[in-house]
């Protein structure tokens, strides 16, 4: 009997240390495989992570902006004489035209840029020798609304009017003044420009609407159109003889053919008012043709006919011509003329002018030397021709700064006897 009870008892401890083993391996199964099967949905849940990353970097880079290329067009401007720059410019600072052209495929994205300018000018006789300084700066604000869609403003203040306030002359000897101060001594800011711009069908047909600048569109010129960067003097930058409003609301029409020839019509208001804006409307039409585009010997001309309002719609005409000569001397030439009633009103009758410039890199470096000279015919047999001459250099000091020194000689200023001398420098930052 105790033998059996000692079985019994050693037969159930047996059994009972079994089924513990057999539950413990068990136990082990059961977890290894829970293991496993965590281990696995980690890795599908890892890889599941990756495919998203890459989806989302490879999103982001087709739908952003490629930024070393904006970069690029931004260093591009700095050059105002290269070749990408188009002839048919928006704004006095044409150099943003590449970036307007850029945003096109970045719409919805505001950007900003500017400018500012600082000339010093000194007449070289006794009774006009003071120093008259002026400073002037833009802040451009340009977006786009899709492909062929552009918005733009530019901002201005400018502080001094210059020297022409003891050396007057018909056209003015700084392109770049027009104190913006109140009489309370607050300077002020102005909306210069102000327009959006529509292009259809590969710029086969574009329209420019808002506050326009018109001589941005029909007497652009790529070598003399630049107060900021090329030469000083109003006669250099516009043609005298231009009787056109200031920026005022208007539209301008455009259709281009080949990528050559061009027709173009524009309508602005002569009183820059937006009350009752088909009143006293200014007329222009304009045509132009690139010759040789693409090489040294490029030419651009431009041909362009108005009707002001205020002088009963009386006319005048003009041309613009300039042309690259081995792809490193450039010419230009200007010439206008109004008819006698719009002269009468207008007190100029007719002007022309030419100029020359040689632009050089050194130690990647630009250097430009240019001179021009152009003579204005005042209204009136009592007046004698106003005679212009202006010698500069402009040195690229860096990709932001440049500074040129003037010489500028004024014969029969205002059509009288008298002649002046002015000596100047210019200081331009781009930024």
């Amino acid at each position: 009997m105790n033998v059996f009870y000692s079985g019994s008892k050693l037969f159930f401890l047996l059994l009972i240390i079994f089924s513990t083993v057999v539950y413990a391996q068990d136990n082990d199964s059961l977890k290894n495989k829970d293991i496993q099967m965590l281990e696995e949905k980690v890795d599908s849940l890892s890889l599941l992570i990756e495919n998203l990353r890459v989806d989302l970097e490879k999103a982001i880079s087709d739908k952003s902006p490629n930024t070393d290329s904006i970069d690029e067009l931004k260093d591009s401007k700095e050059e105002p004489d290269s070749s990408i720059i188009p002839q048919d410019q928006r704004s006095k600072n044409k150099r943003i035209d590449e970036l307007l052209r850029a945003l096109e495929e970045r719409p919805g994205a505001l950007r900003f840029n500017g400018s500012a300018t600082t000339s010093l000018q000194s007449g070289l006789k006794n009774n006009f020798n003071k120093l008259y300084a002026v400073s002037s700066f833009d802040i451009f604000a340009l977006t786009s609304f899709g492909n062929g869609t552009l918005l733009f403003f530019d901002i201005e203040a400018i502080g001094g009017n210059g020297i022409d306030e003891i050396t007057p002359t018909l056209s003015g000897l700084n392109g770049d003044v027009g104190s913006l101060q109140d009489v309370d001594g607050i300077d002020r800011l102005q909306v210069l420009e102000a327009w959006g711009e529509f292009t259809i069908f590969d710029e086969l047909f574009t329209v420019t609407a808002g506050k326009i600048d018109l001589t941005n569109y029909f007497d652009n010129n790529k070598y003399a159109n630049d107060e900021t960067l090329q030469f000083l003097s109003n006669p250099f930058v516009n043609n005298p003889a231009f009787a056109v409003p200031g920026n005022s609301p208007g539209v301008r029409f455009r259709t281009t053919i080949l990528g050559r020839f061009y027709f173009q019509v524009g309508f602005a208001n002569a009183n820059n008012s937006g009350s009752d804006i088909l009143n006293n409307v200014y007329k222009i039409i304009g045509t132009g043709l690139k010759i040789l585009p693409n090489t040294e010997w490029e030419a651009n001309l431009h041909l362009y006919n108005y009707w002001h309002p205020i002088a009963n719609d009386a006319a005048g005409f003009g041309l613009s011509f300039d042309e690259t000569i081995f792809g490193k001397y450039q010419v230009y030439a200007r010439y206008g003329k109004n008819s006698k009633g719009l002269s009468d009103w207008y007190g100029i009758e007719s002007s022309w002018s030419a100029g020359l410039s040689f632009l050089q890199n050194i130690d990647d470096q630009g250097i430009n030397i240019g001179v021009a000279y152009g003579i204005t015919k005042p209204s009136g047999n009592s007046l004698q021709d106003e005679r212009l001459l202006e010698l500069y250099t402009r040195y690229q000091i860096n990709q932001w700064v440049y500074c040129s020194p003037h010489f500028q000689v004024v014969w029969n200023s205002l059509g009288s006897n008298n002649n002046y001398s002015v000596l100047g420098l210019r200081v331009h930052f781009n930024f």
